[in-house]
């Protein structure tokens, strides 16, 4: 009677120390703070009939301590066999799926890793800058205070406001007749910035841009070139699938894991 007495008693301080530990675990990822901003474009494309289609596109970033966490979607295209009126069998390519890449990094270090699955805490090593300049933009100065030339400003709400630009000097094509900077006070706490130099200056958060293209006739291509507007902003989002984002972060963390590399 008295063994079942402590085998019961045992199984029960067991119970209690893998609830405890559960409640600890859930209890320390509750409590770690993580800030997720999404970063979306929308890019003009011309055709050779001088039509315009618009590519939209997004990735998720996410803050967590030291660490930069990039999620970004893509379609998985499926190829399939289809018949035109001849019977003729010819193969295309649909939209399948929606899969995910990811990329982390330690805020400072010129080195990351790309993931294709969060089920793994090794990954790719990757250059933090090529990153930037294909998925962000990272290379693109989008306030040039030397050039850009202030030419209105227009309260939109509180604390938000809308300043019209225009070029100086427009050295090339590539620069836009006229650029509209928005800008937030509310934002101000936002991690990721657009332009370094603009938030600090105006003491806000610049949130979007659109760069917009005049009407013209290119003489090279004989192409009436229609009016453009090329978008880029950022949003706070809230994390759809946090539990698992903050968990592969939190354990990314804990094992003290390196993204430079020399670590590897």
């Amino acid at each position: 009677m008295m063994v079942i007495n402590l085998i019961s008693r045992a199984r029960h301080l067991i119970c209690l120390a893998l609830l405890f530990l559960i409640f600890s675990k859930c209890k320390t990822i509750s409590n770690d703070t993580i800030q997720a901003v999404q970063f979306y474009h929308t890019l003009p494309f011309v055709k050779n009939n001088g039509q315009v289609y618009l590519q939209n596109d997004s990735v998720n970033i996410y803050y967590y301590k030291n660490l930069i966490f990039f999620r970004k979607p893509y379609q998985n295209l499926q190829r399939v066999q289809q018949r035109d009126q001849q019977e003729h069998v010819f193969d295309t390519l649909v939209n399948g799926t929606i899969g995910y890449k990811y990329f982390l990094y330690k805020q400072n270090n010129l080195w990351g890793l790309t993931f294709d699955s969060l089920s793994i805490l090794t990954g790719k090593v990757h250059r933090v800058d090529s990153f930037l300049t294909t998925t962000v933009f990272g290379n693109v100065k989008f306030y040039n205070n030397s050039n850009d030339s202030l030419i209105d400003i227009e309260e939109m709400e509180t604390e938000t406001v809308l300043e019209k630009h225009i070029p100086k000097i427009k050295y090339d094509r590539s620069y836009p007749d006229s650029i509209y900077f928005f800008l937030d006070k509310k934002l101000v706490h936002l991690k990721y910035v657009l332009s370094g130099e603009l938030d600090s200056v105006r003491q806000s958060k610049l949130f979007k841009i659109v760069s917009i293209y005049n009407s013209f006739y290119d003489t090279l291509h004989k192409l009436q070139m229609p009016r453009r507007e090329f978008v880029f902003g950022i949003k706070q989002i809230k994390i759809d699938n946090k539990k698992e984002i903050l968990s592969f972060l939190v354990d990314f963390d804990k094992a003290n894991l390196q993204t430079q590399k020399s670590g590897y």
